[in-house]
Parts: structure tokens; sequence; C-alpha cells
């Protein structure tokens, strides 16, 4: 399963129906750290979707709601979501802390 691309609050909803487990990377264009992560992010992907979890990421600066929502102060911020609810948070662009 690909990563999904969250460009709405719908989009998000929509996600959480389908996937009782998840992951959503918080990012902006401009963050190198954000930039420098996501091969790291995209290898898990590769290797977690296959056993039922779903990945996707969210623009902070596209989606401004959805990260005031979640209270993104930092990018990048993963969220770790398993039916429905927030059950760790990662404000790191470090490789070892997102395994």
């Amino acid at each position: 399963m690909p990563i999904t691309t969250i460009e709405s609050l719908d989009d998000l909803v929509k996600l959480q129906q389908n996937n009782s487990r998840l992951v959503i990377d918080f990012h902006a264009v401009w963050c190198a750290p954000c930039r420098a992560i996501a091969p790291f992010f995209q290898k898990h992907t590769d290797e977690l979707a296959p056993h039922g979890i779903a990945f996707a990421k969210v623009d902070v600066d596209v989606v401004p709601e959805l990260a005031a929502q979640h209270r993104i102060t930092t990018v990048p911020t993963f969220l770790f979501i398993k039916d429905g609810r927030t059950i760790e948070t990662l404000r790191s662009a470090t490789p070892e802390r997102l395994k």
C-alpha cells in the first residue's frame, strides 16, 4: 500500500474508517529534516503496510487545520494511531527513533 497524501479532514476520516492502525507523517516542503527522514518513512511503509498498517503524509502548510487539531508544533512529527486514538507521538527526524 502506498503512502496516502491527506489533503483534508475528510481524507483523514476516510483513511481512519478503513484502517485501524495508521502512521501519519506531518511535514512541510521547506523542512530539510522532513526530506531527510522521508526515505526511512518510505522503507517502513514498504515493510509494514502488508501487515495492515496504513501510512499517510500531511503537509502542514496545505492542511493547517489538521496540524492545529493534532497540536503539531514542529515538523517532522509522526502520529501513531490505533482504533482512532493517538497512541504515540514522535517529534524527531532521527531514523533510529522512527523504528
